[in-house]
């Protein structure tokens, strides 16, 4: 029976990123925030080009809309950066956080980010800056990583890493699961 139902997660899965046009094998980084300057989605924009040489099978989605979405396309097609896919405001992000492996949030200010423990509620590993909420949430090197803005280097390094290592995401996502307890 554990069997089966792990066939039908894994079928799952399959047909949710068919659909979304990804490929089977793609390791996927969600970004879910409002399209916003608060939200910094530049910071991962303007290094994804070095973070997709070093690992062609990342994707990223940007989950959600606002007054940015317009300009951040236009970096994306302007840059030719490949892998980025928009999907606007969702109501199913639960089921997106099944095919994801990576959740990034890079703010320059945030509460205590709902999207972060949903993430690691689901055993995911996230990428944040050190800004006060995410960096409640998120211990370095045990359940994610936490850039200081700007740090371009290490914000390539925590992608090529969780993105090389599959041992390394599994890890991290049953001490981010462990770690956002105290918050639920």
């Amino acid at each position: 029976v554990e069997f089966a139902s792990e066939h039908i997660a894994i079928e799952k899965k399959r047909g949710l990123k068919k659909s979304l046009g990804l490929a089977e094998d793609s390791i996927l980084i969600s970004y879910i925030a409002e399209l916003n300057t608060n939200k910094n989605h530049q910071f991962l924009l303007r290094n994804w080009k070095q973070i997709k040489q070093k690992n062609p099978k990342l994707e990223l989605l940007l989950i959600g809309a606002g007054v940015k979405e317009r300009e951040l396309k236009e970096l994306v097609k302007n840059k030719q950066l490949s892998g980025i896919h928009f999907l606007g405001y969702r109501r199913d992000v639960a089921t997106l956080l099944q095919i994801t492996d990576i959740v990034a949030l890079l703010s320059y200010r945030e509460g205590l980010p709902k999207s972060i423990m949903e993430a690691m509620v689901a055993e995911i590993p996230c990428i944040v800056t050190n800004t006060r909420g995410l960096r409640d949430l998120i211990r370095h090197n045990e359940n994610g990583f936490v850039i200081d803005h700007g740090n371009d280097e290490k914000l390539v390094e925590a992608f090529t890493l969780l993105g090389q290592s599959q041992e390394l995401r599994e890890e991290m996502g049953v001490h981010a699961k462990e770690l956002v307890q105290p918050f639920l």
